[in-house]
């Protein structure tokens, strides 16, 4: 049987986060998740942040941070990169109660004329990676159903965006020019390691996945062609996670 038929419509598991992990009681209904260890250096240090949870593997502890901001409790953390990662470590956190999780990372942009200067909003994610056929049926893509809510958030904000399908692939150095092609056809403007996972993951536990990402690295050329990935200024990387936590407070 081909991997993409895995899925099984059962709720219950032979392991379920309920049965691992406790619900936590103030736990923020909203939670940010962010990839760099350099922005959760500053914001957990900020005046009023409290540790609220944490989630343990052998590769170490991930801390869980709440903040009230604007007047409401917004938990934050450092996701780890790579979709199956990405999605147990935040099964575990809805386990403790989160509703509803921002993600925001970078990307790598199949269309510099599209992506140029804004934020990028998934629409639909291609499923190239493995987590998402066991959380629901074969397709090609999974609709990121609060991007239009996230858009109109981001236009109120006054932040510019282009909305559009993305690839997500688990195999970062298989990226081929074929498959790039593929994807650009179908209307794919970047491409990512977790969103598919962690929207197919969100829609069967019944929470709602916002998701935007900035162009880090631009694929649509002769040539690999590196941009601001891991070379960003601290300040512009604290912009990101002020703009989650302005959707958060909108949500």
């Amino acid at each position: 049987m081909s991997i993409i038929h895995s899925f099984d419509e059962c709720m219950e598991s032979i392991i379920n986060p309920k049965e691992v992990i406790e619900r936590i009681e103030g736990f923020p209904k909203v939670v940010i998740a962010t990839f760099s260890h350099k922005v959760m250096d500053v914001f957990s240090k900020l005046e009023d942040v409290v540790q609220v949870g944490v989630t343990r593997s052998v590769n170490g502890d991930i801390i869980i941070y709440k903040m009230n901001y604007k007047g409401k409790d917004i938990g934050f953390y450092m996701t780890p990169v790579g979709g199956s990662f990405a999605t147990g470590t935040l099964e575990e956190i809805i386990a403790m109660g989160a509703e509803k999780v921002i993600v925001y990372g970078s990307c790598g942009s199949l269309d510099k004329n599209i992506t140029a200067g804004h934020l990028i909003v998934p629409t639909d994610a291609y499923r190239d990676e493995g987590v998402s056929y066991h959380y629901m049926k074969p397709s090609d893509y999974v609709t990121i159903e609060k991007a239009d809510k996230l858009a109109s958030i981001l236009n109120d904000l006054k932040i510019p965006y282009v909305k559009g399908k993305i690839w997500t692939t688990d195999a970062i150095y298989r990226e081929t020019i074929g498959n790039m092609q593929k994807r650009k056809a179908e209307g794919c403007i970047a491409v990512d390691m977790e969103c598919a996972s962690l929207a197919a993951m969100c829609k069967f536990r019944g929470v709602e996945f916002f998701q935007f990402l900035y162009s880090a690295d631009n694929l649509d050329s002769e040539k690999w062609e590196k941009r601001i990935l891991g070379n960003l200024d601290l300040s512009e990387r604290e912009r990101y996670m002020m703009i989650a936590f302005e959707i958060s407070s909108n949500i």
